[in-house]
């Protein structure tokens, strides 16, 4: 078989297996501030079509698109999240959510902060060549895991346009 597509084939398997880890760790932190604040968790973005696997982990998921059959779901826009109170939640998980044309990243974070006692970001980072092929997206991260918490200071969040 040619090495270039055993190495492809590689390369897809460990993006599958890392993302499944990185989202996983990062409900694990959701769940640890749920503890933590005792207040529910707000999931922004609630589907992964690609893997047909449904995220809707949250005690309230929101998303721009509607979304048939995911429980507790409300539409929202992550720039704006005015249908919700200040600090109404524990945690706000965004995964995959800022690297998406039409979404201000500072101005998502801030709105994300503004809701809940913490915001976990899992976003793709600029090594994650899928990334790079999907329409939709116009940023990559430097890294690919982010934790915001009140009190703590807030990591460094770079990101990088992508050239198209």
């Amino acid at each position: 078989m040619n090495p270039l597509v055993l190495a492809g084939a590689g390369y897809v398997v460990w993006m599958v297996y890392y993302e499944s880890r990185v989202r996983e760790e990062a409900w694990k932190i959701a769940r640890d501030m749920k503890r933590k604040y005792g207040k529910p968790i707000l999931n922004a973005g609630t589907d992964n079509r690609f893997f047909n696997i449904k995220w809707a982990r949250g005690d309230v998921n929101c998303d721009i698109l509607p979304r048939t059959g995911v429980q507790n779901f409300t539409l929202c826009n992550i720039n704006r999240l005015s249908q919700f109170g200040t600090k109404e939640f524990s945690c706000v998980v965004a995964s995959h959510i800022l690297e998406h044309k039409g979404v201000d990243p500072a101005k998502a974070l801030a709105e994300m902060r503004r809701v809940a006692n913490s915001v976990v970001v899992v976003a793709p980072s600029r090594y994650h060549v899928p990334a790079w092929l999907v329409p939709s997206h116009d940023r990559s991260f430097a890294k690919t895991l982010y934790v915001f918490e009140d009190g703590r200071p807030a990591p460094d969040m770079v990101w990088s346009a992508f050239e198209r």
